[in-house]
């Protein structure tokens, strides 16, 4: 039996009062196994919190900006890297799930690509424990537990500016 057939019959047996908190569980382990399963080469971004407004900024400079936040550094990561900053967003996403947001200020992000295309994008805010998965269809949102601690030295190691948390 298959890991998502698993999942599936796990979560027809509870009860529906428990629909929410399973929603987001559910999320958080979509999405932590779909980065398990990348293959993609990866660029870190540190980015400012604040989103511009200005969409005829964002379309005159787009190499400026991240998902419409200003970049402040940026490296193309050794695949090792990548994968070490995949791996630690897996485990911090399966080990939480309650799913509480208070200000979702990103200050991280990454691109995944292979082969010359974006396989996802993720915003990353430590602060409140939120990421955003972009990837196709609707975005998804993960909760974590940890890794912050991981995206600091990798993008330390890359000479990228401190995120100031």
């Amino acid at each position: 039996m298959t890991r998502r057939q698993l999942l599936l019959m796990a979560l027809s047996a509870l009860p529906v009062g428990a629909k929410g908190a399973l929603d987001l569980k559910r999320q958080n382990l979509l999405v932590a196994d779909r980065l398990d399963r990348s293959r993609a080469s990866g660029r870190l971004y540190i980015i400012k919190p604040e989103p511009v407004e200005n969409e005829k900024q964002v379309r005159a400079h787009p190499q400026s900006y991240f998902r419409r936040h200003p970049i402040r550094g940026q490296a193309r990561l050794a695949d090792a890297d990548t994968d070490r900053l995949l791996r630690a967003l897996s485990k911090s996403l399966r080990r939480y799930s309650n799913g509480v947001s208070w200000c979702f200020d990103p200050r991280h992000a990454l691109r995944l690509e292979r082969n010359g295309v974006v396989e996802a994008e993720l915003l990353i805010c430590f602060e409140c424990s939120e990421l955003i998965y972009f990837a196709g269809g609707k975005p998804m949102r993960g909760y974590l537990n940890g890794g912050g601690q991981t995206f600091d030295e990798v993008a330390a190691a890359y000479g990228l500016p401190s995120t100031g948390r």
